[in-house]
């Protein structure tokens, strides 16, 4: 999944939301040391407000969503048209 973020244009966010049902243990969620300048950057999913802090802190990335569950992990670009971080003319909805 990374290898295919990195291969689209600019700097990414991905929250992760994980379903009840996902083992624990295994985590999705690891950033470089110097996350500021990383290409991509890896958030859990917390409340509206955290995401939304996370969401202006690194205005101007691309924003996606990783949906982890037992069956796999499903990357879909933010569909809130009324925000810029989706990746310009790529689809909105988009399964790696």
């Amino acid at each position: 999944m990374e290898s295919r973020l990195l291969q689209l244009p600019g700097n990414h966010l991905v929250m992760v939301r994980r379903s009840t049902g996902e083992a624990i243990g295994t985590d999705w969620v690891y950033n470089s040391a110097s996350i500021d300048k990383a290409r991509i950057v890896w958030a859990h999913e917390l409340s509206s407000q955290e995401n939304n802090e996370l969401l202006r802190y690194f205005e101007g990335r691309s924003v996606w969503t990783a949906e982890v569950r037992k069956a796999g992990v499903t990357l879909t670009a933010t569909p809130d048209s009324d925000t810029p971080f989706y990746v310009p003319g790529e689809p909105r909805n988009r399964d790696f």
